[in-house]
C-alpha cells in the first residue's frame, strides 16, 4: 500500500461518524492481526537471557517499514475519536500516556481491578493506567505492523538445563545488530517465534548451545509457557506448497520407500532412547541410544564426501518420496526423503533418521550415493501409550517424562505396541532410575565377564606404585562383588590411592610407544613389554561394553573421584578412566592408561566392574 493511500485511508478513519467508528472500533486480540509480512528485518534493542530460562527472549525495531509512515500514523491517532471500552488481557487499545497526554497504540499484557498494564507496540515500553485513559482501537490504525518486535530466537536450546555465563554474554552482545528472518509463528500477548540463521550459526559456531527443529522447538515452548492454545505457523501463509507425484499422477507413500529400512522392534523389549522429533505426545521420533554412535559415523563419513565433492549439477530428484542427502539448517548433510516443492527454489525435506522436516534451497539437495542408501533408519515414529489410558495419574506421570526427554534427557522406552496401519510404536517411557529398577539391574542380577588369563593378570599385579604425580586416592575396592547387584553406595568404585604404573628404573633403557603428548617435557609411554597384554584387555573391555545386554551399564549418580568406563569421543572406543569433574550433561574423565583427558555425555560413562578395576 502507497504511502498516500495510508494517509488516505487514516484520514477517513478521522472523519467517520461517532457511530460507525464505534462500530469499526471492537476490541481485536492477537489473533485477529496475523502478520501480513513474514520477513524479519530488524535491530535488537534489547535481550532478556536468564541462566536459568532456556528460551532467549528480545526485543528489535522493525525495519521493513519507512519510519515515516509511523511518524504519520502517530498524528493521526491523537484526532480519532475515542471509545471507553472494557478491555481484556490480550487486546489491542489506544491507551494515553499521563506526561504527554499523547495516545500511543498499545495491547493490554495485565489488568488488575481498573489498573491496566499495556505494552507500547511501537516503544516496547509498558504503561501502568487506569481505565479512562484506555480505549478502544480502529482496525486501520493497526494496519502498520508494530514498529518494536517482541518474540523468541527459534530453534536454539542450552547443551544442558541452563545457559553457560559464555553463551549469556553472546546474546547480549547481539544488542544493537541487525538481524533478518522468518517469524514461524505467534504466541500469545503477540510475542514470535524468530528463525535468525545468523543467531542459530552463531550459536552453533561456539559450541554455546544445539539446535532443534521447528516442530520440535513449538512443542517445548507449549510446554514451557504452559500454552494449551495451538500456534498458528505462519510460514504455511508465506508459502503456498505443492505436493510431488508420480507421473500418472499419483502420490507416492513414504512408508512403501522406507519400510526396508524400518529396524523391527520387539514388542515387550526396553531400551535407552533420544526423543530426536516430537510433533506432539501422540506423533514423536525416538533414536536407539546405542545406535547414536553409528549414526555419528554415518554422518560424519556423508558430510567428509558431501563437503568435499565438486559443485556438480547432479540428477534432479523429481519424485515425491525419492530418497536424498540435503544440508540442514544445522550445518549438516543427511538422509532425507523430498516431500513438497517450495516456491523461491526451495524444497522441503523429511529428514528420515531423525524424523524432522524443513524448508532448505534446492542447491542443497543432492543425489544419495549408493554407499549411505542401505544403512538402516535410526529414528522410529512413537506415541504415548498413556494417552488411551482414564488413569490421569499415568498420563501426568508419562508427560513429565516426556517433556524431560524433549528437553535432552535420556529416558527408556518399553515397546508397548506396533500399529502397522498407523506405522507407530506404542511406547511407555521409564526414567532411568525406574527402568533400572524394573530389569532388576540393582537386585542382585550376575552380569557375565569374560575371564582374563592368568599371565596378563600375573603381568599388571607386578606393576608398582608411583609416585607424587599420580591422582590422589582413598581406599583400594578390591573386595567388590562380581555382580552389579553387589555395587551398593558404600561400594563406589572410588579412587583414593596412587594409581599403580609401570616403575621405570633411573639409568634404563626401554623400547616405549608414545600414547600421549602434552609438551616435549610431559608425555605418556607404555613399555613395550606389556603392549600386546595391554590391547587384549582393551580388546576384552570393548567387546564386554560393546555388547547389547550390557547397554544399560551407565554410571548412575557420577561424582568426581569415582572409576568408570569411558567411550572416547573420537574413536568411540572404551577406556578405564576417572571422574574429574561434571558440568550439566558433561562429564570430564582422565583417561588412566593414556593420561589424557576427555568431556564425554553422561550416557558414554559406564560402571567399570571390578574385574576391570583390579589392573589399575
Amino acid at each position: 500500500m502507497s504511502r498516500a493511500h495510508k494517509v488516505e485511508g487514516w484520514n477517513n478513519c478521522h472523519t467517520l461518524s461517532w457511530e460507525l467508528h464505534s462500530h469499526l472500533c471492537h476490541k481485536m486480540d492477537s489473533t485477529s492481526l496475523l502478520p501480513t509480512v513474514l520477513d524479519a528485518d530488524l535491530t535488537v534493542l534489547h535481550i532478556e537471557c536468564l541462566p536459568k530460562d532456556m528460551l532467549v527472549k528480545f526485543q528489535g525495531k522493525n525495519n521493513s517499514e519507512c519510519q515515516f509512515d509511523y511518524h504519520i500514523l502517530q498524528r493521526e491517532i491523537q484526532y480519532v475519536p475515542k471509545v471507553r471500552s472494557n478491555m481484556a488481557v490480550d487486546d489491542f487499545c489506544l491507551v494515553e500516556e499521563r506526561v504527554t497526554g499523547e495516545w500511543q497504540r498499545g495491547r493490554v499484557v495485565g489488568k488488575q481491578n481498573e489498573v491496566y498494564t499495556v505494552l507500547l507496540i511501537d516503544r516496547g515500553e509498558e504503561l501502568s493506567v487506569d481505565g479512562t485513559r484506555v480505549a478502544s482501537a480502529c482496525r486501520k490504525l493497526f494496519e502498520l505492523p508494530p514498529r518494536v518486535i517482541s518474540g523468541i530466537f527459534a530453534n536454539i536450546l542450552p547443551l544442558g538445563e541452563k545457559w553457560s555465563p559464555r553463551a549469556l554474554n553472546y546474546f547480549r552482545s547481539l544488542v544493537g545488530i541487525q538481524l533478518k528472518g522468518n517469524m514461524q509463528t505467534i504466541l500469545p500477548l503477540q510475542m514470535f517465534l524468530l528463525e535468525a540463521p545468523k543467531v542459530i550459526s552463531g550459536v552453533l559456531e561456539l559450541q554455546l548451545g544445539r539446535f532443534i527443529d521447528k516442530d520440535t522447538f513449538r512443542l517445548i515452548v507449549e510446554i514451557l509457557k504452559e500454552n494449551p492454545q495451538p500456534m498458528p505457523d505462519l510460514l504455511q501463509h508465506k508459502r503456498p506448497e505443492f505436493s510431488l507425484s508420480t507421473n500418472n499422477g499419483t502420490s507416492l507413500d513414504v512408508h512403501s520407500v522406507l519400510d526396508n529400512f524400518q529396524p523391527s522392534l520387539p514388542v515387550g523389549s526396553l531400551d535407552s532412547v533420544k526423543v530426536s522429533c516430537a510433533l506432539s505426545p501422540s506423533k514423536f521420533y525416538c533414536q536407539l541410544l546405542k545406535r547414536i554412535p553409528e549414526l555419528e559415523d554415518l554422518t560424519e563419513c556423508m558430510n567428509l564426501h558431501y563437503n568435499t565433492v565438486s559443485h556438480e549439477t547432479g540428477p534432479t530428484c523429481d519424485n515425491f518420496g525419492l530418497l536424498c542427502v540435503a544440508k540442514g539448517t544445522n550445518g549438516w548433510w543427511q538422509r532425507g526423503v523430498l516431500q513438497e516443492l517450495l516456491p523461491d527454489n526451495q524444497v522441503r525435506i523429511w529428514f528420515m533418521d531423525y524424523g524432522s522436516s524443513e524448508a532448505i534451497p534446492s542447491v542443497h539437495v543432492k543425489k544419495l550415493k549408493q554407499d549411505f542408501i542401505f544403512a538402516p533408519l535410526f529414528s522410529f515414529p512413537c506415541s504415548l501409550t498413556c494417552l488411551h489410558s482414564p488413569d490421569q495419574e499415568e498420563r501426568k506421570w508419562q508427560l513429565t517424562i516426556f517433556k524431560q526427554a524433549l528437553l535432552g534427557h535420556i529416558v527408556y522406552a518399553h515397546i508397548d505396541w506396533f500399529s502397522e496401519n498407523e506405522h507407530l510404536y506404542y511406547v511407555t517411557l521409564q526414567s532411568p532410575e525406574s527402568a533400572v529398577n524394573s530389569q532388576c539391574l540393582l537386585q542382585g542380577t550376575q552380569i557375565c565377564c569374560p575371564a582374563f588369563e592368568s599371565n596378563f593378570t600375573n603381568a599388571l599385579s607386578k606393576a608398582g606404585t608411583y609416585g607424587t604425580d599420580s591422582f590422589a586416592v582413598d581406599s583400594f575396592i578390591g573386595n567388590v562383588e562380581q555382580s552389579v547387584g553387589g555395587l551398593n553406595v558404600k561400594d563406589k568404585l572410588k579412587a583414593s590411592f596412587p594409581i599403580r604404573t609401570v616403575k621405570m628404573e633411573v639409568e634404563s633403557m626401554y623400547v616405549a610407544f608414545v600414547v600421549n603428548v602434552l609438551d616435549p617435557s610431559n608425555f605418556w609411554v607404555r613399555i613395550n613389554k606389556h603392549q600386546n597384554k595391554f590391547q587384549d584387555i582393551m580388546k576384552t573391555i570393548n567387546r564386554f561394553y560393546n555388547a547389547s545386554e550390557n547397554d544399560d551399564l551407565t554410571l548412575r549418580n557420577p561424582e568426581p573421584g569415582l572409576f568408570c568406563c569411558a567411550r572416547y569421543s573420537k574413536d568411540r572406543c572404551f577406556y578405564r578412566a576417572i571422574i574429574t569433574e561434571m558440568s550439566d550433561y558433561q562429564i570430564n574423565v582422565y583417561l588412566l592408561d593414556y593420561g589424557s583427558t576427555d568431556s564425554i555425555p553422561v550416557f558414554d560413562v559406564k560402571v567399570l566392574l571390578p574385574e576391570f578395576c583390579s589392573w589399575i
